[in-house]
């Protein structure tokens, strides 16, 4: 090789990165992520006339909060002598008074759609009931 391809060869190797040898990794990585709490809850107000004193519907729930979730309804205040029982899939609660009761607890994420029934008795007027999620 004549001395101008040797100067020729070496420059170009100067200008090339260095390869570095790789080493065993020892160390250990941890990787975490925050998914924040969602919860929906997708219903029409159930609205019962005094008349026939019942109505059913469904409801779609989802929640991804990992501790668990209260379903809750909210009505007008009842007066005395109006008592209003709710069956949200399954589980059978009377409506307190004051115009607001938990209806359901559900353990863990979830996504359903569930059967609801409300009969009433004694109503001295129309009422419609609203149900929200509050997640834990």
């Amino acid at each position: 090789m004549n001395i101008l391809a040797k100067t020729a060869l070496a420059s170009a190797a100067l200008l090339l990165p260095a390869v570095a040898q790789a080493e065993p990794a020892t160390g250990s990585m941890r990787i975490s992520a925050y998914v924040p709490a969602v919860c929906n809850i997708d219903a029409d107000a159930l609205s019962i006339s005094g008349a026939n004193g019942q109505a059913s519907g469904t409801v779609q729930e989802f929640c991804n909060a990992g501790q668990g979730f209260f379903i809750m309804a909210s009505y007008r205040p009842l007066e005395p002598g109006e008592q209003v029982t709710l069956s949200y899939d399954g589980e059978i609660s009377q409506l307190a008074p004051g115009g607001m009761s938990p209806v359901a607890f559900r353990q863990g994420p979830r996504l359903a759609t569930v059967p609801v029934t409300v009969q009433s008795s004694g109503l001295h007027g129309d009422i419609a009931i609203s149900l929200a999620m509050t997640a834990l």
